[in-house]
């Protein structure tokens, strides 16, 4: 995810008012080295975290296009916490490969059983029934370190 993304997001938005462009979504890949095939510090050390975008962009209804953040998203916890920042959809690709290719019969069913079973107990500790009634909810995560406090925008940290 480069720099200019929330440059590109508003001018995609005023896009969509000025032009009526039937732009819905846009999808944002901020993991660095997304094939899998680069060696793990450069996977880890030179992309942008996809949420980070949320610090900048506090309410996401008001430029009118759905955002979808992907790129080393693979667990329940993990879409919980693009929702609570702020994301509208999370798109997972490499975690599902992996399922897919563990058990051919079952991985995939066997994955998403999972990653539903996360997200239900996500949303009970926070009291909530359905997913969509976590999203916004960044005041409910906690950062673990001062880093992802100034990342993700977050205000409390240990």
């Amino acid at each position: 995810m480069g720099r200019g993304i929330i440059d590109l997001i508003k001018y995609i938005s005023d896009l969509k008012k000025e032009e009526n462009l039937p732009v819905e979504a846009i999808t944002i890949d901020g993991f660095g080295g997304g094939t899998g095939m680069s060696p793990w510090l450069i996977m880890n050390e030179t992309g942008i975290p996809s949420c980070a975008i949320f610090k900048e962009i506090d309410d996401t209804g008001k430029i009118g296009i759905d955002l979808i953040v992907s790129g080393g998203i693979c667990e329940g916890t993990d879409i919980a916490k693009a929702i609570m920042l702020g994301a509208d959809g999370v798109a997972i690709g490499r975690a599902f490969l992996i399922a897919a290719q563990t058990n051919k019969e079952n991985g995939v069913v066997n994955f998403v059983s999972a990653i539903k079973e996360e997200l239900q107990m996500v949303c009970a500790v926070l009291r909530k029934k359905k997913l969509i009634e976590i999203k916004g909810l960044r005041k409910n995560l906690f950062a673990i370190s001062q880093d992802a406090k100034e990342i993700f925008g977050l205000r409390n940290s240990l």
